[in-house]
């Protein structure tokens, strides 16, 4: 079993927990996306939502994106846009990558599709984007606990940027 393998397994039990992870999208993020008006049980409100598939590392993913409508006064809405109570710095155009509550598949099968021969600067930046939005973690934590470990040159930062440069333009 390689060291990498151990790390991830470690990070994975560190990081995961049942729970989904929220992404801002940056405030000058322009382009255009598809989405559509759909309802939300959870935050019993209608809201938009769209989806853009990447492949990293030879992996698909299906990222979900939401953005609100209107204000609605809930707790469950607030805390999933990251707008304060009574809807405090409400936006209609804020958008939020909304990760998975749970992993896309057992982490044993997604480390056994992976390969991490030469992991070079990109290959790395994929390799944290995976675990994020596959639901492996749900920590920002665990991609600077990661890029430490492989001592890598490439910054917590530049992960979160790429997904929105690379992926979403």
């Amino acid at each position: 079993m390689s060291s990498l393998y151990k790390e991830l397994q470690t990070l994975n039990n560190k990081y995961f927990l049942a729970g989904n992870y929220i992404i801002d999208f940056p405030k000058d993020f322009n382009k255009e996306l598809t989405m559509h008006e759909t309802y939300n049980g959870y935050l019993e409100a209608n809201i938009l939502e769209g989806v853009v598939n990447v492949t990293l590392l030879d992996i698909p993913i299906e990222v979900e994106i939401h953005q609100p409508l209107k204000k609605v006064h809930r707790f469950e809405f607030e805390e999933h846009f990251g707008f304060g109570g009574h809807c405090e710095g409400f936006d209609s155009n804020k958008k939020i990558v909304f990760c998975p509550k749970y992993p896309i598949m057992p982490f044993e099968e997604l480390f056994a599709k992976l390969n991490l021969d030469n992991l070079t600067n990109d290959k790395v930046t994929e390799l944290c984007l995976l675990m994020i939005l596959g639901g492996y973690w749900n920590k920002r934590r665990a991609v600077t606990d990661l890029l430490s470990f492989l001592q890598s040159d490439v910054r917590t930062v530049d992960v979160f940027e790429s997904l929105f440069l690379k992926y979403f333009n």
